[in-house]
């Protein structure tokens, strides 16, 4: 599972790096995010424009009466999604992206891993949106959640989850709300392989506050 990430960019560098517009007031820079936050998200809108917008990160589907659901959803297992009531919907017609500088894993949940590209090129993380709101008089909130697999071999000594990455060339479909999701679905766990295997991980300090030095080698 992915319980912790960084996102090391300014706004106008993630709006030109996915063609998208910024709608809202998207977070910027932080290297301890965690579930309940508010998060960058890429989507493409059925004003067929591509935003770049703010998301509550922990999906909370549209029939829900509250917040604060049994269990969470800040990671969605993409084996199951079309399978679930709560990630049904969105797996099939609201995808994103959650774009990321890195994100942190525990081995044996006691000691985190920072990991990364090589390239240093933001990380688009498979994501899940839903829009959701407790009563008819308030205002929408757009939540969201990633999407996590198998962990690829490289990965696995650390953990055997680990985010589901979009490639660039597959960006496009991913985002695709007319998109068949049985089809997508499978597609980007197995071009997921590829980014995974140019992943660097490195052990960090226990996190705490926040700043660059969180992702300093140990």
């Amino acid at each position: 599972m992915c319980g912790r990430f960084a996102m090391d960019y300014v706004i106008d560098e993630l709006a030109d790096f996915y063609r998208a517009i910024p709608t809202g007031t998207v977070p910027e820079r932080s290297w301890n995010i965690k579930p309940t936050n508010a998060i960058a998200t890429i989507l493409d809108g059925k004003d067929e424009v591509r935003h770049l917008a703010p998301s509550r990160w922990s999906l909370i589907p549209p029939w829900s009466r509250t917040s604060t659901l049994n269990f969470p959803t800040f990671n969605a297992r993409i084996e199951s999604v079309l399978e679930k009531r709560t990630y049904q919907h969105a797996a099939q017609f609201q995808r994103c992206i959650i774009p990321a500088s890195g994100y942190y894993e525990w081995r044996n949940h006691k000691y985190p891993f920072y990991f990364s590209l090589h390239d240093e090129t933001p990380l688009s993380i498979a994501g899940l949106y839903s829009w959701w709101r407790a009563t008819p008089n308030d205002p929408w909130t757009l939540t969201s959640t990633i999407v996590t697999r198998e962990a690829t071999e490289n990965v696995a000594s650390i953990h055997n989850r680990m985010p589901v990455f979009i490639t660039p060339d597959t960006q496009d479909e991913w985002l695709d709300p007319k998109g068949t999701a049985q089809d997508i679905l499978p597609a980007a766990q197995s071009h997921s392989e590829e980014l995974a295997m140019n992943l660097q991980f490195w052990q960090v300090k226990p996190l705490k506050d926040d700043g660059p030095a969180l992702i300093s080698k140990l």
